[in-house]
């Protein structure tokens, strides 16, 4: 995949932790982080957990796709972690 001239490489599919009925499970830490007010627009969520492969021990910038379309950029020193 191309986003803009940087190439990126598939590594994993990420799939979200599930309810029983098939739904993502819907996580809303910011309660643990009521007290600091410098949460960002979206920090109160909802999130998903996930899990990837143990063994990417890469470091580098990785993009999350939704259906295809970009939904989010980051960097991380080791992916699995």
């Amino acid at each position: 995949m191309r986003l803009n001239n940087d190439r990126f490489k598939f590594v994993c599919e990420i799939i979200p932790s599930k309810a029983p009925d098939g739904e993502p499970l819907e996580f809303y830490p910011y309660m643990n982080y009521k007290k600091d007010k410098r949460l960002n627009k979206y920090g109160k969520g909802p999130f998903c957990k996930f899990k990837i492969p143990d063994n990417i021990n890469r470091a580098g910038v990785y993009i999350i796709k939704v259906n295809g379309k970009v939904k989010y950029v980051g960097e991380c020193e080791d992916l699995s972690r």
